[in-house]
């Protein structure tokens, strides 16, 4: 009679244990560690995120064939702007050169140099005060980028540059005398308090440099004269600290420059940096793997048709790379599993062995 009775489900007030995970009640662990998880997930992908980038190079690019065109089409337009000056006093303008105010100045060792570069253009020029007064300072020696400007404009009247006097004893009168030049349309003036446009002064002596034409350009265009004699002391002042040497077609400090016996323009291109300079082949590949001339590979000069480096397709920048650098791409795939196989080691511990092994049903 009782068996019955024992079937039935009890009606006390005692709570209903099962053995269910999914009951409420006893969730909280494994969300907790589903959340833990995903927090591990994160750091971990971020972690494999930065150890490729860091493992990965710079891949090389050339700059755009309009950029280039550009360039090199201002660079013919210069050329021809040096050879017109060339033409009308015989040599072309040097790229280095001191100017001094008052006569004593010029009776100095440089003095007597910038006096003859000066008289292989005007055999008469008198270099009395007078003749250089317009000078702001005593003393002021042009680089190479300010004699391209200075040479190439001459002196500037109301804003605007407007050639040399053909007075043979002094050609830097700005009155209404027959005048030479300018030579190049520069764009840019100056407006009494600085300089515009293209024109920059990069060091405040009131002679200007022309930024190249590229755009958001923060660099001139550099210019060298090799025609003349070029000393060290010259070819320092030349570069102007842009770069410590020109390019050259055999090595050695006295390497046979690129265009010798003319000249040597070169714009920084995208990367506004000159570089290092120096012995150049002029092959595809000039900078195999060379991180101290990197920002030699993008310029452009007068004496190539395009970048000094053309870089081989990306593909095979990569391949190059990983042949070069293998042992630290091992290295760096063995950190990334490592680091992969701790987190699954995290993830599997933090979770609650009732989550992990289903319990067996009644």
């Amino acid at each position: 009679m009782n068996s019955a009775a024992e079937d039935q489900p009890s009606n006390s007030n005692e709570p209903i244990r099962s053995d269910d995970p999914s009951q409420p009640g006893d969730s909280t662990a494994p969300r907790d560690a589903q959340s833990s998880g995903c927090v591990t997930a994160i750091l971990v992908a971020v972690i494999v995120i930065l150890a490729v980038g860091l493992l990965l190079p710079a891949i090389r690019s050339t700059p755009p064939p309009k950029r280039i065109y550009q360039v090199k089409s201002e660079f013919e337009r210069l050329s021809m702007a040096i050879m017109g000056f060339k033409a009308r006093f015989g040599v072309p303008p040097p790229s280095t050169i001191t100017l001094f105010r008052h006569h004593k100045g010029w009776m100095s060792p440089e003095g007597a140099r910038s006096r003859r570069l000066l008289r292989q253009l005007w055999p008469q020029l008198n270099v009395a005060d007078e003749t250089f007064k317009f000078l702001p300072v005593e003393e002021v020696t042009l680089n190479g980028p300010e004699c391209l400007v200075f040479f190439l404009s001459g002196r500037f009247k109301d804003g605007r540059p407007v050639g040399f006097s053909k007075d043979p004893t002094n050609p830097f009168r700005v009155d209404n005398s027959g005048r030479d030049g300018p030579f190049f349309e520069f764009r840019g003036g100056f407006n009494g308090q600085h300089f515009t446009d293209r024109f920059i002064d990069a060091n405040n002596n009131r002679f200007p440099e022309y930024l190249s034409c590229l755009p958001g350009a923060k660099q001139p265009y550099l210019y060298v004269d090799l025609e003349r004699p070029l000393s060290i002391v010259t070819l320092k002042q030349s570069l102007g600290g842009y770069m410590p040497d020109i390019y050259r077609s055999t090595p050695g400090d006295a390497g046979t420059p690129w265009n010798d016996g003319t000249y040597q323009l070169i714009c920084a291109s995208d990367d506004d940096e000159f570089g290092e300079g120096g012995f150049l082949k002029l092959e595809p590949d000039n900078f195999p793997d060379s991180n101290d001339r990197r920002f030699d590979r993008d310029n452009l000069t007068n004496f190539e048709s395009g970048p000094l480096e053309t870089p081989p397709p990306r593909s095979q920048q990569l391949w190059q790379w990983i042949c070069r650098h293998y042992m630290r791409v091992l290295l760096g795939c063995a950190g990334i599993s490592l680091v992969f196989g701790v987190w699954r080691r995290t993830k599997h511990s933090t979770v609650p062995p009732a989550a992990r092994t289903p319990s067996p049903e009644p």
